[in-house]
């Protein structure tokens, strides 16, 4: 009787011995599928601004790893032969940041905290436009508030993207979103301005204006276009007079050439005021350490960020920026 006693207890213990056994593998694949798998490679966009984008583009390179990021950006289309470059190296680990900038006029560099940096960019940032160490793509409106959302929109290099657009008339701005590239995001704030909470990885985005869809009558009767009207009129020799109103009358030929005029200039407009990010290419791959490296220059090294933007060359001085 003690030895079926023995042998069914032995029993019981064995099959709670495999249940707790396959539990625990149950668990560890578990955590296994939950892990993040950070994407790690190279990300190479290129931005065109305007009614010389194409033959004065810019170029932009980013690499990832789980904990690095670097970002830079050269010329493109014509002005590839200029040596200038401008980029970002956050490393989270060591807690630093590496702004640079190099080109045949000179080469400055700062390198800071993670929080300094931060702290500084929040508080003053920086308003420089064409080739610049951070990504100005949400930088364009005031506030970016979506009007509309389209998950899964469509399929870029064998990433889903989602479709969000942004308006602020009359500009307005779409933007496609990788979901599907996992990056941590305390690393794209530091490289992308204003960076909205929806968004992820901005992978396209195009500005333009929707001036030629506004009415001239509502432009020759704002206050503030009356300036605008007049110009147009001296240059066709004309004198100009305000917009008055009564009865509509019918429209003379001072009239007819001033719209004419206006519309001349809604499509200049529209035409200069388009800002394109394309993706060109997505590449998963080991980065090499030798890819984490500032481009090979004599820098000029300054103790802040505000020392090292003041030494960038300004708009003015350059002949491809806007």
């Amino acid at each position: 009787m003690k030895i079926r006693q023995h042998l069914s207890m032995a029993a019981l213990t064995g099959m709670v011995v495999l249940l707790l056994f396959a539990c625990s593998n149950d668990s560890k694949k578990g955590n296994e599928n939950t892990i993040k798998t950070y994407f790690e490679g190279e990300i190479v966009q290129k931005e065109e601004v305007g009614l010389y984008g194409k033959l004065a583009g810019l170029k932009t390179t980013w690499l990832f790893s789980e904990h690095r990021l670097k970002r830079e950006q050269t010329y493109s289309g014509l002005a590839n032969l200029l040596p200038a470059k401008a980029g970002i190296i956050v490393d989270l680990l060591k807690d630093s940041v590496t702004l640079y900038y190099t080109d045949i006029d000179g080469s400055f560099k700062y390198t800071g905290s993670c929080k300094d940096y931060q702290t500084y960019m929040k508080e003053k940032g920086t308003t420089r436009k064409g080739l610049n160490t951070v990504d100005q793509t949400f930088t364009v409106l005031q506030n970016y508030r979506s009007s509309k959302h389209v998950k899964d929109s469509m399929e870029i290099k064998g990433f889903l993207c989602d479709y969000y657009l942004y308006k602020e008339n009359p500009v307005k701005q779409e933007v496609l979103d990788a979901k599907g590239l996992l990056i941590k995001r305390s690393l794209l704030e530091m490289a992308i301005l204003n960076l909205p909470s929806e968004i992820n990885f901005p992978v396209r985005s195009e500005v333009r204006t929707l001036v030629t869809e506004v009415k001239n009558d509502s432009i020759l009767n704002s206050s503030v276009s009356q300036t605008l009207k007049g110009k147009i009129k001296q240059l066709l020799g004309t004198k100009a007079e305000g917009v008055k109103n009564s009865k509509p009358e019918p429209k003379s030929n001072e009239s007819q050439y001033a719209e004419k005029g206006i519309n001349l200039i809604k499509k200049g407009i529209d035409a200069a005021i388009h800002i394109t990010v394309e993706l060109v290419e997505i590449a998963k791959r080991s980065v090499t350490q030798a890819e984490w490296h500032l481009p090979e220059a004599k820098y000029q090294e300054f103790k802040d960020p505000e020392r090292f933007f003041e030494a960038l060359p300004k708009v003015s001085e350059t002949k491809f920026d806007d």
